[in-house]
């Protein structure tokens, strides 16, 4: 509040009306010089706040009390350290809805010591599951080859059969005609839920390799595109003084191979 004060003109004797400045009818407070010099004596005082990426921001929660969990700068200067700790810790905070429990016994944790088991663990994760994904395959191209040749061998048939249909009349030809058309139509239905699954295995394909090379890309990365990758694989972080248990996001593969 007092640097908006010294920062505004209207002390100047202005007035603004639509982003556009006046000279008013009041009478001004302070000179021209005056307010240029607080200006640059406030502009030699600022600050410049870089905005930090925590990586594990909105993940992490105590193992003690179920509370949030926060990353808090300890010391200062050089010796200064980052740590982690339960928002119970602060039970004067002006966020006291994330205060679960004000006695939590949880500790005060190394933010780097908690990064590295995390980040081992996506990796470890990384590796493993886009080797399994590699191993286990998606070849489907005999399913939709085998639908495509059976659909055109039914549409051979089935031009037959109307072509006869128009010679003779016969109402039984027109049936299995009929019915032919049905089969038609639903392997039409099949080729397309084929053709879907290829677009979602290249996709998939393309997600297991970013995942097999995460660990030899991940120093490259910066703070905001590491911070991406562990929110995209992890759902938690549970940090008691015994453990830290990182609790992975199940892929939307692992979901639509489960509903099968």
């Amino acid at each position: 509040a007092v640097f908006n004060i010294l920062r505004n003109r209207i002390y100047l004797g202005e007035v603004y009306y639509r982003g556009e400045s006046y000279r008013g009818r009041h009478k001004p407070l302070i000179d021209e010089e005056t307010f240029e010099l607080a200006q640059r004596i406030l502009a030699s005082k600022s600050v410049k706040r870089s905005g930090s990426v925590y990586l594990l921001s909105s993940l992490l929660e105590c193992g003690s009390c179920g509370g949030k969990m926060r990353y808090m700068r300890w010391g200062n200067g050089e010796k200064s350290q980052l740590k982690i700790l339960c928002y119970s810790f602060f039970p004067n905070s002006t966020k006291k809805y994330l205060v679960k429990d004000e006695h939590c016994s949880n500790g005060i944790f190394n933010a780097e010591e908690i990064e590295k088991a995390v980040t081992d663990a996506v990796m470890r994760f990384a590796v493993e599951y886009g080797e399994e994904k590699a191993r286990s395959g998606f070849s489907e191209n005999e399913i939709a080859e085998g639908l495509k040749a059976k659909k055109e061998k039914l549409s051979v048939e089935y031009s037959r059969l109307v072509s006869a249909y128009r010679k003779l009349g016969d109402d039984e030809l027109l049936e299995q005609a009929s019915a032919l058309l049905k089969k038609i139509k639903k392997l039409e239905r099949d080729i397309a839920l084929e053709s879907e699954k290829k677009t979602f295995e290249r996709l998939e394909l393309k997600k297991i390799e970013a995942l097999r090379t995460l660990p030899d890309t991940w120093d490259k990365m910066d703070d905001k595109a590491k911070q991406r990758v562990i929110r995209s694989v992890v759902e938690k972080v549970v940090v008691s003084k015994d453990k830290i248990d990182v609790h992975l996001v199940k892929s939307a593969y692992d979901k639509i191979v489960d509903d099968d």
